[in-house]
């Protein structure tokens, strides 16, 4: 098994943007419910 520091970078900034983008979601969501 070689390891590929290319891929492995991708899936981490992939992660990462999965979770930002996430906890912005749930972010706007609960700012919207408290403007109701």
């Amino acid at each position: 098994m070689l390891e590929n520091p290319i891929s492995n970078s991708i899936i981490i900034t992939t992660i990462a943007v999965v979770l930002a983008f996430s906890a912005l979601a749930v972010f706007l969501i609960k700012k919207t419910k408290e403007n109701k």
